[in-house]
């Protein structure tokens, strides 16, 4: 499955553009991360502006809300995104 490669979907500067991030590349496609939750409700939503794939996740910085992925990709992500999160991992 594709998925076991994507770390997360984030919005870009750009009106309607989003940024897919795996481990070997990133891609940008015009979409809408609503869309992408609803029709794959495994992404978990960390921040307004991002959907990360929790079985991605290797690390989690507390103090700095940086997740890292297995791939050392990283995002940050919302404070009180943070306790649902752990809960999932």
């Amino acid at each position: 499955m594709i998925f076991k490669k994507i770390d997360y979907f984030s919005t870009t500067d750009s009106p309607h553009k989003l940024r897919l991030t795996t481990h070997e590349q990133q891609v940008e496609f015009r979409g809408d991360l609503n869309d992408i939750q609803k029709r794959y409700p495994f992404l978990f939503r960390g921040h307004k502006r991002i959907l990360l794939n929790p079985k991605r996740i290797k690390l989690i910085d507390l103090q700095t809300r940086l997740v890292t992925f297995i791939d050392d990709e990283s995002c940050q992500i919302a404070y009180r995104r943070l306790s649902e999160l752990k809960q999932i991992l």
